[in-house]
């Protein structure tokens, strides 16, 4: 429909052109023939990425807050139990005198080798971090104190 409304001659197809056989009037008329197919292929992309977008924008939104809101309350609980851990600490070990003194002894080794663990895979994953950036610095020359303090500072929180 188009090839009819920049009047190119019907025998000549633009999908099979040879460039010797077009005149320079032909040529300027596919050349506007091609662009504007480009130009409706690109409104027509575009349309359906802004669709999608509009379609899934919503979740994408919700996802955020509900990950924001997440991190922000497993911050404050954090907060809360080291605030309080030397109260916690000595109501856990009041449990070996109280009626759950069988479930005390059964768990308590294994939550303190958990909590071991959990610790010393932090400390092994600081040190590589922290290894890591002072090779890159010593690669590239450039020194960057920043990353190995910035990093200390995280996982001394």
């Amino acid at each position: 429909m188009y090839k009819q409304s920049i009047q190119l001659a019907s025998d000549v197809d633009p999908e099979h052109a040879i460039d010797a056989e077009i005149s320079e009037a032909t040529r300027e008329k596919l050349k506007k023939y091609y662009d504007r197919e480009a130009e409706l292929l690109m409104n027509s992309l575009v349309t359906k990425q802004v669709g999608k977008v509009s379609e899934h924008l919503p979740k994408l939104i919700n996802h955020l807050y509900q990950g924001t809101g997440t991190i922000l309350l497993a911050l404050l609980f954090s907060f809360l139990i080291l605030f309080d851990s030397i109260r916690l600490g000595s109501l856990m070990k009041s449990l070996h005198d109280s009626r759950l003194r069988d479930f005390y002894q059964e768990t308590a080794q294994p939550v303190i080798r958990f909590a071991y663990v959990v610790g010393r895979d932090s400390s092994t994953s600081y040190d590589r971090l922290r290894q890591y950036f002072s090779d890159v610095d010593r690669i590239n020359g450039t020194g960057h104190p920043v990353s190995c303090a910035f990093i200390s500072d995280c996982f001394r929180l």
